[in-house]
């Protein structure tokens, strides 16, 4: 065991990696590697730590025998096992102990080790050492040595531990290393040509020059140096070179960057050859290692070359030396472990082996176990290509290489089975079909570089790959000339590579094929270079595009003047260098130590220049506002002239210590607008533009919704005249234009939008009524959507508002009818939209319940929001600034926010007097701070009670002395710069106000950004930042149901006219502001938002905590018992949430300022599809990476998606121009689809424009071909593949093509140059596949920003058929189909199918939007691809075919079907060919082939898969339920999906009106919960007749209703003829021949019951849809850091008891983990939780779909049940869903949980409060146990709870295979 000590630590480490550190001690703890690791994970410092090829630096050092080293600063021991095994005894010694323990802990199993802790500079050794290794230690070592000489000083002290004739050896950094002139930064501090520059004010690193080195060495007296130069550096080194070597040996091999952090300025690789070949390469070289003593070194041997291989795989890790013996070199190549041995040996045995004619290998001995041969010197045929290459002579060239492979491979042979066992091994795959020229052996590395070409003889050298199988010779001849390509640039001059690889027959798809083999091989099988899948991109950057930034990227001088009361002078400035870069600035200003400053300008630069500001930042609100000769576009300064300046607007400018302004700026090149500022002039739709755009919006409506319907305005005409007509036929209704393009009703989902506009009269508050026969059943607002088609048909300007869109949930056994209602002078008038059909499945007394369905965060037009919401300045008027208003405070503790307080009041310019009540506050410090500041302050009045009143009472006796206006205003408050102004305005101005109240983070109906809920600060921003948002909003004094009296204005007159506060009713505090504020409105008076202003509320300094708790319950009664329709109004006002579009609006201005987070702006179609699913996952995860993230799409109008966290905000806008000024600064532009977009050309200028003026990097995702045809899918006017045609033929085409995208290309050449233009002006165009590549670059060859990134493919799940339902070939196609998608192929195909009269059907998973029919072609329907499964089993799908004839670019489709392990055709083009080839189960077609040659080639396919072997199963069941449910999912659905997993059909049916079943055919009948007696008596007769069982399941205890009848949830409206259902189901049972049951416990209850019928168990399981959808889900979840999420999701109110098993402990938990938040899904009373709200999230009613993504996101999954018999029936579901997504869940545990949980390993079960104490504590404070018992978890439901395999007792009993079933037998 090595040896760990401490003794010369001084507990303190001087230098670290940080936490990382901490990853590689549990790493080295572990025994793990990096490459076991996520790659995420793997960051750099832990591959230098960690990395084997960190011992190329001395593994082949020739150490002493029974060597002893001293390694100083051995960091984590990246080579101190190397050492421990060279030499007799190793010292390490290392300033860091957590260092010094991650070497420890990987190297402890050394006895010849100890590690020394500590400075190096106090230790003391009792010997000396034959080595002292400084491994990246030397520059280091002015920071831990002191003196004046810090190097010479430490090298001369270190010598002191060296023998006499002991060595250095160093490994350093060249100051001088090529890498840092090609653009590396400085390793030590990553710095840009740092060391260069001699590294000016650093004093506590340095390297060295070599001339510096060796007199450094000189001096500290160790004369007796040798330089070696490790390539590419010490640290990863690959090659050792001496100087002798450096020019001869290739030195200067291209390697790839592992930081990411290169700028490459030049080409380093070519530079090192070129220095090279001058002889100056080790002056240049990227490092040293220097072997240094004070007496020579003689030695037999000299090394002067060495190549490790210690990257690959341990059989084949190999030394390749170059040494000198006796004056003679030679090679040696010796294995680098015992592993490696049979290699080397093997290479020895290649010795023997010749080629062709005359080849031979270089003869070989063995010398002490390694390979020796004698170095050769000559020409290679490497050397004389060259030669030819530098003359030009291409004959030369292409002749001596046909020599060379007519010679060598004389021997070859033809052969179609080269393709054995070691091939494949070799190569992975053979690929390659026919006969083919072979050799064998053969040996893989006959490149030029290893052929020497002698008069006598020609040798091959370097045979280390030679294997005894046959190898395709082009295969070899291709490595040869791609190698020749890598090494000889000046070739691609003489020869295109295609052309030589023509020559010589090596195609293109060969090319492919053998580059694959190529891979394998060095990749799979040698395992070479595993570091390159670490390795991160350059920085991308080039020279010629720093000159075009030249003067963009200039430093300028910029001046904050500040004015002390001399005005602005040169003499009172502040000047700082304004370094733009990309546009982008940001700048700093600190002026803490000036004092008296009056006013403040910051001039940005002395030069004419556009500005955009895109956040200002201070200790206290500050504004910029432009000054002078400027032009204002949007939120772009222009100033045209010279002296630029804005003015620093602050209320008082003494208080601004720091001023931080960011923005974008450029200098102006004419006295006009900069291009980049220029917007595309867009038009409104028609020549109403300019009018629309001055109409507002109807009161009493909402933001506009987010799509215009496509409706021509000579649509809108026809419609006009068949609504006309029909508005004379309806009695009482007016004579109305409208029309309702949408009426939809599905799942109790009524999805309804149209138009409405009545020509005589303005429509006031227009709203959605809905009626129940003749009574008015609930009134709805709705999202106007403009209109424009509507106002141009009707030739009216105000119809361009007409638009409606609404989603509402419906519950009603009876019709609804539906009417748009508005008010006029003539009264209420309506139009008709649709009829809602009554519910069957509801009880015919139920209810109707109508609610809104609140979709994605709505904000409105653009256009109306600048013109009628946002401005810049706000006037107060005089009389508001004059008017005096007597604020009152009262105080009850909450000494600490006291002085926020009073320094925030002061921050207006209106009179006030201050009313301070201090209610006999307890905290002595309270009264003594009031007195001070009454003392100091004037305006203020102390007013203290002698004993505690209460809030109430206090507030009172400050209103008896009131005189004016009152302001009620909370200690916990801090209010904004004018906040009185703003407040006040609204009752000063307005007699009929009562109260105002502002925004407030936590003020309920005030609140922001979450309404009613207590918040944070939005983001974190100070206030003053938030304030400004709101600021800049023309405010609307929405009317409220109450006012808040955190900080409340009153009205004196209502005051005086209605009274004080009520404190004998609500004594303390707590509802008084409410009851006044109701008195007031039922007076008459109202109560408003001031909606332009924001306040701070803590929440918390005036009440104690528990206090207010106590109040809280019985002041709520008293409100009520006064009001009692106070619950109602502000219920309906919170349904309203008039101010949402307010909070959004302000939401959005402050998320463009949070310019931390990355902007993304991606711009696409609205058609859907796979490029749109592909940008939804690029979303999220730039979601969940932190960014913000904005879809931008043309529906007619420009729709916005703006994301942000948990925030979206969607808005719409005529023009880009609008949009780009709204969303801020923008990092990246993706172009994910500009199909739909208008005046294509002026939009791709104009992106270039946005992305020169962002700053912004732009990225093309080429999903189609519309960047190379506007016809998008390289299909001709024919419907045939064009292969990308020239421009010729494409105009030809385009006339005439009928799918021609875009009618204003004008040409095939002009838009290829436009495309080409803006394709070069993108950072990167990414492709999705190769064959998408070879397109793009034949059309546009010049193109070198293409990046490959294939699609990261969806989770699906492999489907294993047992047998078939039919003996039909059932071929299957998946998607939407049309003519691209190869609909004529496969109508043609039917065709052929029916002329054969085959036994063959077609079936699309999908649709055509083909009305015809076809026996032969069948479609579902649109799905949903996480259906796909189910429905291939449903249809007994038995092989797929995508029939496209465009050459797809991706193809998810593809990729499912191979996932699911279907067999699978498609044509030989685009990308499904290029994956398809290589797919076991898969076929390849011609393109041109044709019907017949088709249907030959599938059902060749179907045979090779084994189709037609599969046995055919013929048995059915029909599943009978009487209406659909959420558990019919579980007991129908995944039962049918578990017999067509095992081959068997199923029919279902919903039990109707007059049903009539026909039971021939079926093996059995199984009804779910019916209850219909009569129907089921029939059924059973007739089923009896038939001799088929008819089988009853049942999922809960129904049946008796005397047994349940204690549940509370029973006594529910919902339940009121619960008693009468139970009694249908047990005689529906009664009928049955027995039972199928989810649960043991419920199985036991049915034996009882029914004694003498089979009972069989069959456990709910997880489909195959909710497996994948779970996948998905938690893939993409959120981690939260130290936050632990509890979810809870039982739902509804039936579930309240259950929840209140854990709800008091839950309250305790949350009060004991500040970290523990709470999720809850459903309907819930959260007052128990209110002290949290800020820690829950309330989730609504979901789709079971969205329920995985739901609890992916949580941590720990509750699951409480109540403890009775009903319960313990109850499924485990909760507990499986919530362990498909890996969440750990704790349950009840009742009998049946007890069944099926392993309490501690796959659950955590509690059977009373302790135990879920305890068990909620362990899985809180221990994530190690959440992971452990979430992945048992996980592994028991896909072991045990899929369809696939189980059920089997079930699926025997409906079969027939089992009639008596054992009553013990399990779910299996």
């Amino acid at each position: 065991m090595a040896e760990f000590n401490l003794t010369y630590y001084k507990d303190e480490d001087r230098y670290s990696d940080g936490n990382i550190e901490e990853v590689m001690l549990d790493m080295a703890k572990r025994g793990i590697s990096y490459e076991e690791l996520p790659r995420e994970d793997v960051s750099f410092p832990i591959i230098y730590h960690f990395s084997a090829m960190r011992e190329n630096i001395l593994n082949w050092y020739p150490f002493k025998e029974d060597a002893s080293i001293l390694d100083i600063g051995a960091g984590c021991g990246a080579i101190t096992g190397l050492l421990c095994r060279r030499a007799k005894k190793v010292v390490v010694a290392e300033l860091s102990k957590r260092r010094a323990s991650i070497n420890y802990e990987r190297n402890k199993q050394y006895e010849n080790l100890c590690i020394m802790v500590g400075n190096l500079n106090d230790m003391e050794f009792t010997e000396k050492f034959d080595y002292v290794v400084l491994n990246g230690v030397l520059e280091y070592a002015m920071s831990f040595t002191e003196g004046d000489t810090p190097y010479e000083t430490f090298l001369e002290n270190m010598g002191r531990f060296l023998k006499e004739d002991g060595r250095f050896l160093i490994a350093i950094e060249n100051r001088l290393g090529l890498k840092y002139f090609a653009g590396a930064p400085e390793d030590h501090t990553d710095r840009y040509f740092l060391g260069l520059e001699n590294y000016p004010g650093v004093d506590s690193v340095r390297t060295f020059s070599k001339k510096e080195l060796k007199e450094l060495l000189e001096r500290s007296g160790f004369p007796c140096t040798k330089f070696y130069y490790p390539y590419p550096d010490y640290k990863f080194p690959k090659e050792i070179f001496t100087d002798e070597t450096l020019a001869a040996n290739g030195f200067g091999k291209p390697y790839r960057s592992l930081d990411g952090k290169r700028i490459p300025l030049f080409n380093e690789s070519e530079a090192a050859h070129s220095l090279a070949a001058e002889g100056v390469a080790d002056i240049f070289s990227n490092s040293f290692l220097v072997e240094a003593g004070r007496v020579e070194k003689k030695t037999a041997e000299e090394i002067l070359y060495v190549k490790s291989s210690s990257e690959r795989r341990k059989e084949f890790q190999i030394l390749t030396k170059i040494v000198r013996r006796d004056g003679e070199r030679k090679i040696r190549k010796e294995p680098l472990c015992a592993e490696a041995q049979p290699h080397v040996r093997r290479m020895i045995e290649n010795g023997a082996v010749r080629y062709g004619t005359d080849y031979e290998n270089l003869p070989a001995k063995e010398a002490d176990g390694a390979l020796e041969y004698a170095f050769v010197e000559g020409r290679t045929m490497f050397d004389q290509i060259q030669a030819l290459a530098d003359r030009g002579d291409t004959e030369g060239i292409v002749r001596l290489l046909r020599e060379f492979r007519e010679t060598c491979f004389a021997n070859q042979f033809e052969t179609e089975e080269y393709a054995d066992g070691k091939f494949l091994e070799l190569f992975g795959s053979a690929g390659k079909a026919g006969r083919c020229a072979c050799v064998r052996p053969a040996n893989l590395d006959l490149i030029c570089d290893n052929v020497y070409l002698e008069k006598d003889r020609r040798l091959v050298i370097d045979y280390e790959w030679i294997f005894d199988t046959a190898v395709p010779t082009d295969f070899i001849m291709w490595r040869l000339l791609n190698d020749l390509y890598t090494k000889l640039p000046q070739l691609h001059k003489l020869f295109a590579k295609k052309t030589l690889m023509d020559i010589f027959g090596i195609s293109r798809e060969d090319e492919d094929i053998y580059r694959k083999w190529s891979l394998y091989f060095v990749y799979r099988y040698v395992g070479a270079d595993p570091l390159d899948k670490y390795a991160k991109p350059e920085i991308d950057f080039s020279l010629e595009r720093v000159y075009q930034y030249y003067h963009k990227e200039s430093p300028v001088e910029c001046k904050l003047y500040y004015d002390t009361g001399k005005g602005f002078n040169e003499e009172e400035i502040l000047p700082q260098t304004l370094t733009l870069k990309n546009n982008r600035f940001r700048i700093a200003f600190d002026l803490k130590q000036i004092k008296n400053i009056k006013k403040l300008r910051w001039d940005p630069m002395e030069e004419r220049c556009w500005c955009i500001i895109d956040r200002v930042q201070s200790n206290c609100a500050v504004r910029l506002v432009p000054l002078g000769n400027f032009r204002q576009e949007d939120n772009c300064v222009i100033f045209p002239q010279d002296d630029p300046n804005f003015a620093v607007e602050v209320f008082d400018a003494g208080e601004v210590e720091t001023l931080i302004i960011e923005g974008r700026c450029a200098r102006l090149t004419g006295a006009e607008m900069p291009e980049q500022v220029r917007a595309v002039p867009e038009k409104a739709p028609a020549r109403l533009a300019k009018k629309l755009s001055a109409k507002r919006r109807p009161a009493g409506q909402k933001a506009p919704a987010l799509r215009m319907p496509k409706i021509q305005p000579d649509g809108i005409r026809n419609q006009l005249k068949k609504v006309k007509r029909a508005a004379y036929k309806i009695p009482g209704l007016c004579k109305v234009s409208g029309h309702v393009d949408m009426f939809s009703f599905e799942k109790h989902v009524l999805c309804m939008g149209g138009w409405v506009f009545d020509h005589r009269y303005k429509m006031r508050n227009p709203r959605i009524v809905y009626y129940d026969q003749h009574k008015k059943a609930a009134e709805r607002s709705f999202h106007m959507v403009y209109r424009y088609d509507v106002a141009a048909a009707l030739q009216n300007p105000d119809a361009s508002m007409s638009g409606f869109e609404a989603k509402i949930r419906i519950f009603s056994p009876r019709d609804i009818r539906v009417f748009m209602e508005y008010d006029t002078p003539d009264g209420t008038k309506r139009y008709p939209i649709g009829v809602v059909k009554g519910s069957k499945s509801l009880p015919a007394d139920s209810e109707v319940e109508i609610s809104e369905i609140v979709e994605a965060e709505q904000l409105g037009d653009l256009q109306f929001l600048k013109e009628k919401k946002l401005t810049d300045t706000f006037e107060i008027p005089r009389k508001v600034k004059e008017t005096t208003v007597d604020i009152i405070i009262p105080v009850y503790n909450g000494y600490d926010y006291l002085d926020t307080l009073f320094a925030s009041l002061r921050r207006t310019e209106m009179p006030y007097r201050l009313l301070i009540v201090n209610d006999c506050s307890p905290d002595e410090r309270v009264l003594p701070y009031l007195k001070d500041y009454v003392n100091g302050h004037p305006e203020a009045v102390l007013l203290n009670n002698e004993k505690n009143v209460g809030f109430v009472r206090s507030v009172n006796r400050a209103l008896k002395r009131a005189e004016h206006h009152v302001v009620l205003l909370n200690t916990d408050v801090e209010v904004p710069a004018y906040w009185l102004e703003r407040l006040m305005l609204p009752i000063i101005c307005d007699k009929k106000v009562a109260t105002t109240t502002p925004f407030t983070n936590s003020g309920t109906i005030c609140s922001f950004p979450k309404f009613c809920e207590n918040n944070d600060l939005f983001e974190n921003m100070p206030l003053w930042m938030i304030d400004q948002a709101f600021a800049q909003i023309v405010p609307s004094y929405p009317v409220m149901p109450t006012g808040v009296g955190f900080c409340m204005g009153m009205n004196l007159n209502v005051i005086k006219k209605i009274g004080f506060l009520d404190a004998k009713t609500f004594g303390k505090g707590y509802g008084e502001e409410n009851d006044w504020c109701r008195r007031a409105a039922d007076a008459g008076y109202h109560n408003v938002q001031a909606d332009n202003l924001f306040v701070y509320h803590k929440h918390g300094g005036s009440f104690l905590s528990e206090e207010k708790k106590a109040l809280l319950e019985k002041n709520s009664q008293a409100l009520l018992a006064k009001h009692p329709d106070y619950n109602q109004v502000v219920s309906s006002y919170c349904c309203k949430d008039p101010m949402s579009k307010t909070r959004r609006l302000a939401m959005l201005k402050l998320l463009n300022l949070n310019i931390d987070a990355k902007a993304i702006v991606a711009f696409d179609h609205n058609l859907g599809g796979g490029a749109t699913a592909y940008l939804e996952t690029k979303r999220k995860e730039a979601l969940q990476s932190g960014c913000r993230f904005i879809i931008v799409r043309f529906t007619g109008m420009y729709l916005v998606e703006y994301s942000y966290k948990q925030y979206q905000i969607q808005f719409v806008s005529e023009n880009l121009k609008d949009v780009w000024a709204v969303i801020g600064r923008v990092d990246e532009i993706w172009i994910n689809e500009l199909v739909t977009v208008p005046k294509l050309y002026d939009l791709m200028e104009e992106l270039l424009r946005r992305k020169e003026m962002n700053g912004a990097k732009m990225r093309m995702l080429f999903h189609d071909y519309y960047a190379i045809c506007p016809a998008i899918n390289l299909v001709d006017e024919n419907g045939a593949y064009c292969g990308a045609a020239g421009a010729g033929r494409c105009n030809e085409c385009l006339a005439r093509h009928e799918q021609n995208a875009y009618l204003e290309y004008e040409s095939a050449e002009k838009w290829r140059a436009n495309w080409e233009r803006f394709l070069k002006g993108c950072e990167e165009v990414r492709v999705f596949s190769g064959a998408s590549q070879k397109l793009l670059e034949k059309v546009y060859p010049t193109l070198d920003n293409i990046r490959l990134v294939p699609h990261k493919p969806h989770v699906m799940l492999p489907l294993h058929k047992t047998g078939k339902t039919g003996k039909t070939l059932n071929i299957g196609f998946v998607g939407a189909m049309d003519y691209k998608k190869g609909l004529q192929v496969v109508q043609r195909l039917a065709a052929e199918i029916k002329k054969q009269k085959c036994d063959i059907r077609l079936c699309l998973i999908g649709y055509t939007g083909d009305e015809g029919e076809n026996k032969i072609f069948k479609e579902t329907g649109k799905y949903r691809r996480e259906q796909l499964p189910r429905l291939v089993l449903e249809n007994d799908i038995d092989l797929f075919f995508i029939p496209a004839v465009w050459p797809e670019t991706f193809s998810y489709t593809t990729s499912e079907i191979m996932a699911m392990n279907m067999p699978l055709a498609v044509f030989d083009i685009g990308a499904p060919a290029e994956r398809v080839k290589d797919y076991a189960r898969g076929a390849v077609l011609p393109l041109g082939a044709s019907p017949a040659e088709i249907l030959e080639s599938l059902k060749a396919l179907a045979k090779r898969c084994g189709i037609f072997e599969q046995p055919v199963k013929r048995r059915k069941v029909l599943f009978l339920m009487e209406l659909e449910s959420y558990a019919t999912r579980y007991r129908i659905e995944h039962f049918r999906e578990q017999l067509a997993v095992a081959g068997y059909a199923s029919d279902c049916l919903e039990l109707e009106k007059d049903l009539k079943v026909d039971l021939k055919g079926y093996s059995s009948v199984v009804l779910y919960r019916l209850t219909d007696i009569a129907f089921t008596e029939k059924l059973a007769a007739q089923a009896r007749a038939l001799s088929v069982p008819v089988y009853y399941d049942i999922d809960d205890l129904v049946f008796d209703y005397d047994k349940i009848s204690y549940l509370e949830f029973l006594k529910g409206r919902d339940y009121q003829n619960f008693r009468q259902m139970t009694q249908q189901v047990h005689r529906c049972m009664e009928l049955s021949d027995g039972f199928i049951t989810s649960t043991e416990t419920l199985a036991e209850e049915l034996r009882a019951e029914f004694p003498e019928k089979p009972v069989t168990v069959r456990r709910n399981v997880c489909s195959m849809e909710m497996q994948i959808l779970s996948a998905e889900a938690y893939e993409n979840r959120t981690e939260e850091g130290e936050i632990v999420r509890i979810g809870y999701f039982s739902g509804s109110h039936t579930h309240d008891r259950d929840f209140a098993v854990v709800e008091e402990l839950l309250v305790e938990i949350m009060q004991k983990y500040p970290n523990v938040h709470l999720v809850m899904g459903g309907v819930f009373d959260t007052v128990r939780f209110d002290s949290y709200q800020e820690r829950i999230t309330k989730l609504p009613f979901m789709d079971w779909q969205k329920l995985p993504e739901a609890i992916a996101n949580t941590d720990i999954n509750l699951m409480p049940l109540e403890d009775t018999r009903f319960h313990a029936c109850k499924s485990e579901n909760k507990w499986m869903e919530a362990a498909l997504v890996h969440v750990p869940s704790i349950l009840s545990a009742n009998e049946e949980m007890r069944r099926v949980i392993k309490d501690g390993e796959d659950g955590i079960l509690c059977a009373d409060e302790q135990q879920w104490r305890e068990g909620l504590t362990r899985l809180i404070e221990d994530g190690e146990l959440r992971r452990t018992i979430a992945e048992n978890a996980h592994r028991t439901v896909l072991e045990r709870y899929t369809t696939d395999g189980t059920g089997r007792a079930a699926i025997k009993l409906v079969l027939g295979y089992q009639q008596h079933m054992d009553r013990s037998e399990k779910n299996d």
